[in-house]
Order: structure tokens, then sequence, then C-alpha cells
């Protein structure tokens, strides 16, 4: 199993702009060239997360109730 490490600044705010909070409560276990795989600390999931988003591109699918 390789050893999990702490997320650097660049690091944390892909996994936020991915819309992953808290940043502080995941792991990283695995950098590519394009994703971090990271693991969170408590529950052990894993997922993976594109290096390269700046920021998060909300739902326009989703309705709202007012209007």
């Amino acid at each position: 199993m390789p050893r999990l490490k702490s997320l650097n600044k660049a690091q944390k705010e892909a996994v936020f702009a991915a819309g992953i909070t808290p940043v502080d409560n995941w792991l990283l276990v695995e950098e590519t060239d394009f994703y971090l795989k990271i693991e969170h600390r408590l529950t052990h999931t894993r997922r993976r997360v594109d290096k390269y988003v700046t920021k998060i591109i909300p739902h326009t699918d989703r309705k709202s109730k007012w209007g």
C-alpha cells in the first residue's frame, strides 16, 4: 500500500475546485499527469480529481424552486 501524503497548496486548490470540502480531510495517494488520486482520512473513500479544473461549474439543468 502506498504511503499517503498531505496535499500541498496547488493540490488543495484542485480538490476544492472539484467541489470537495473540507480539503484538509483528504490525503494524496498518487499524482499522475492529469489526475490526483485522493483518499479520505476517516472513511477511506477514494476519488480521482482533475488537476487542471480551476473553478466549480454549477449545474444548469437543476431547476430552482423559486423560478
